[in-house]
């Protein structure tokens, strides 16, 4: 691999330069050392050469790199050395020239190096809760100072984070990059990397064909050929470059590129190609130690000395590796049946002990063992997720999950898909996974799955296909693992707004915590949490949701994170801790738009709103909404656009504006009714009856849009938004007069009930109460109820709740 590196002052180059001995060493190409020039003057942002093998892109990276340390920068080897994880080439590479430990520290030393100690903070936060583009960011932004060229050979072998790295170092202007692809192993990420970055006038790509014939010729002259021998070799290799080299060395090459280096390596002697067929199975590359579990040292050298006579391999200290990338294909065809499959199998082994988990996935999928290469495929996920290398991740997840038979590898794939798109807000994508993998699990195995998929189904809101998965799981789950579904029964009853209820299975739980598992200890504090938040215990929340917070970022669980942080900025804002609430939102905000959590991030947005709406900061809150709104329209989330648009609603509504709020509850009915949302549903029949509150002569309206709202949410089950609908029709007949049968509606709900529900629901209670009790002739009665709802409204610091209880006294005592 690549020469001697360093880092100096403020320049620094990521590089790897394939050495090879080639007649490109001495014949330059004119039109690619412009196009690298040109890069230099700042036209473009980096160079990608592409060709055939052995058509001399690898010696181009050599002569750009020469060009670019004239200009002084450094060079750092940087390689993808065949199939790789996310990030493994990069964050080899810090480790070893900065002298880290891991990519944190690397990371850290890079910012120190760049002057940029500011960053420091983000890293650490970075650490502790992430994303790929936040990772990113902060790599460029220490790079960003230092004057940076980023060469990578084999561009063909790299992962998907590593692509989408090269692709932001480029638009931000962080670094400059240099490529070497070979187009006829290259995979879709890479190439429509490529694709997007020349689309943009990033980078510029060099194909590169056979060498001018008067160069060559002219060379050829200057070594002692004759002219005639010179033209002669030329029209016998077509100017090709390493067909050239290999003349030089004594090699007929008549049969083209494959054919002369398949013949060169079937001349060998048998010792030795077992040992190059071996390396060819690591890669390009394989250490003496790693050799030496197959062949006798003797064997190792005989190999050693051969090959490099044949200019097949050289050794560079512990290292044997092949003179061009080539070799390895060529041998690799030469390994077939039984013998290529147990060489396969045994290498894998030894990758998986030096922690290379891609790369021994693939060689067991070459060997045919189906279970050693999901195991690893599971192992090299959960690197590149740790990461937020989601795209590797993802493709190793389902990997996994097809290839394997066994319930706890399935299981763990289809764990770490579903938090996945979760995060993501992808339900479409979430069921064909369900769907796929759940028939290879049985048992246990099954009912984790179903329970997690009852969990996202909760999240999206299809309440009642949750709750027939989890009647299911309850009829076939051993009693040992009741907790955990009675876990999920208290988020079914959170989201139906009965907390009591819910409580109830907190409490048969409790004493089950030290046998479940880790994610769900933190869901039972996250739902604690929201328990606790219900009935006014704020610090008592934000205690339950930071422990649980703690555990998802050890579980690198970012959609539940997230959530609970979301929470955790609500509660702090409530009370009145502002900046520690802006803090956590930003963080929460941050983390969401860059793992393109577009869900969380509208409800980050939503809530924000709401919150400036209590403050009376109405025009910030519309800000907000509108923002939220966009994203789910772009994700194509159309429960979020329902809610989105029904607080829209509210907003136009509390600045006067009705027949704008009138436009958006209707549109959030119409996209709830044909998703079948009915939550949505119902909020905007609710807000209808509002809007048609302050219009004359519409009063039957308001009535058929509060029933209708009571209607639908007693249909689907959801009792907070049936008392919400139920309340607010009560009001509106305690305003019009008939307090009779505003008592009559608060007679189907308890107090105790309703205690149970979020405090808007607890304010709306106690101003119907009011009214009810006025009808009842108890005065005293009605004031207390309404000096109890201002009195809550206050506590949570809700202005909107604030003026509607003095509306109330004004209507009952004309105060």
């Amino acid at each position: 691999m690549g020469g001697e590196s360093f880092i100096t002052g403020k320049r620094f180059c990521i590089a790897i330069i394939f050495e090879t001995a080639s007649i490109m060493e001495v014949i330059d190409r004119e039109e690619e050392r412009k196009a690298v020039e040109r890069m230099l003057k700042g036209e473009v942002r980096g160079i990608v050469f592409t060709g055939e093998r052995g058509v001399g892109k690898t010696t181009l990276l050599r002569v750009a790199r020469d060009m670019c340390e004239r200009q002084g920068y450094t060079v750092v080897c940087y390689d993808p050395e065949g199939p790789c994880e996310a990030l493994e080439p990069v964050i080899t590479a810090l480790s070893d020239k900065l002298g880290c430990e891991d990519l944190w520290d690397c990371l850290e030393k890079l910012a120190v190096t760049a002057g940029r100690e500011d960053l420091l903070p983000e890293i650490k936060g970075l650490r502790r809760a992430g994303s790929e583009a936040m990772l990113f960011h902060v790599l460029s932004e220490a790079l960003a100072p230092l004057r940076v060229v980023i060469a990578v050979d084999d561009m063909e072998y790299l992962d998907a984070m590593t692509s989408n790295l090269m692709q932001y170092i480029l638009r931000r202007g962080a670094a400059m990059v240099i490529g070497a692809l070979y187009e006829g192993a290259c995979p879709d990420h890479v190439r429509d990397a490529i694709r997007r970055a020349e689309r943009e006038g990033l980078i510029e790509i060099c194909k590169l064909g056979p060498l001018e014939k008067r160069a060559v010729v002219d060379h050829l002259i200057s070594l002692g050929y004759q002219p005639y021998e010179a033209v002669e070799m030329y029209m016998r290799t077509k100017g090709h470059p390493l067909l050239l080299t290999l003349e030089l060395h004594g090699v007929d090459v008549e049969e083209g590129v494959e054919a002369t280096m398949l013949r060169a390596f079937n001349a060998l002697s048998h010792e030795t190609k077992a040992v190059l067929q071996v390396i060819g199975v690591f890669g390009e590359w394989a250490t003496l130690n790693e050799l030496e579990r197959f062949f006798p040292d003797e064997q190792i050298f005989t190999a050693v000395e051969e090959g490099g006579r044949e200019m097949i391999v050289r050794e560079r200290g512990e290292i044997i590796s092949f003179t061009h990338p080539a070799w390895r294909e060529v041998i690799d065809r030469t390994l077939v049946g039984e013998e290529r499959r147990l060489i396969y199998r045994k290498v894998a082994h030894i990758l998986e002990e030096m922690g290379r988990h891609y790369q021994a996935a693939v060689c067991c999928e070459v060997a045919g063992d189906r279970e050693c290469a999901a195991e690893n495929y599971i192992a090299a996920g959960k690197r590149a997720y740790a990461i937020y290398g989601v795209e590797d991740a993802e493709m190793c997840f389902v990997k996994a999950m097809r290839l394997s038979e066994r319930g706890d590898v399935v299981r763990d794939a289809m764990t770490y898909l579903l938090d996945m798109y979760k995060s993501q807000g992808a339900l479409d994508r979430a069921r064909e996974v369900v769907e796929e993998g759940r028939g290879k699990l049985h048992g246990p195995f099954l009912h984790e799955i179903l329970l997690l998929w009852a969990d996202f189904l909760l999240l999206f809101s299809r309440n009642s296909e949750a709750h027939d998965i989890l009647e299911q799981c309850l009829m076939e789950m051993p009693s040992l693992r009741r907790a955990s579904l009675d876990l999920r029964f208290s988020t079914y009853y959170i989201l139906l707004g009965e907390v009591d209820r819910a409580g109830e299975y907190l409490d048969r739980i409790e004493g089950a915590l030290g046998i479940m598992y880790p994610e769900e200890v933190a869901r039972y504090h996250r739902n604690r949490g929201i328990l606790r938040f219900y009935r006014g215990d704020l610090r008592g929340a934000l205690e339950e949701w930071e422990r649980a917070r703690d555990i998802y970022s050890e579980l690198h669980s970012w959609s539940d994170y997230l959530h609970v942080l979301n929470n955790i900025g609500i509660t702090l804002h409530i009370l009145n801790r502002k900046g520690e609430a802006i803090g956590v939102f930003t963080e929460a905000e941050n983390i969401a738009r860059l793992i393109n959590a577009s869900s969380i991030l509208a409800d980050i947005y939503n809530n924000l709103g709401t919150i400036y709406e209590e403050m009376n900061d109405l025009d910030r809150a519309h800000d907000y909404y509108s923002m939220g709104y966009r994203i789910m329209e772009r994700a194509g989330d159309t429960r979020g656009m329902a809610v989105s648009l029904v607080n829209l609603g509210n907003n136009s509504y509390y600045r006067g504006r009705y027949r704008m709020a009138e436009k958006f509850y209707r549109r959030a009915h119409k996209i709830s009714k044909d998703m079948g949302f009915p939550e949505g549903m119902v909020l905007a029949h609710i807000g209808l009856a509002h809007v048609f509150m302050k219009m004359p002569g519409r009063e039957g309206t308001v009535v058929y849009h509060l029933q209708r709202a009571m209607e639908i949410a007693q249909r689907s089950g959801n009792r907070a938004r049936y008392a919400e609908a139920l309340l607010q029709y009560a009001v509106y007949l305690g305003r019009r007069g008939e307090l009779g049968r505003a008592g009559d509606l608060v007679k189907e709900l308890s107090r105790e009930e309703v205690d149970g529900m979020q405090s808007t629901t607890r304010i709306l209670y106690r101003r119907a109460l009011a009214y009810a009790r006025m009808g009842e002739g108890d005065v005293e009665g009605a004031r207390r109820a309404l000096i109890e709802a201002m009195e809550l409204a206050q506590s949570y610091g809700d202005s909107i709740s604030i003026d509607d209880v003095e509306e109330d006294l004004g209507f009952l005592f004309h105060e």
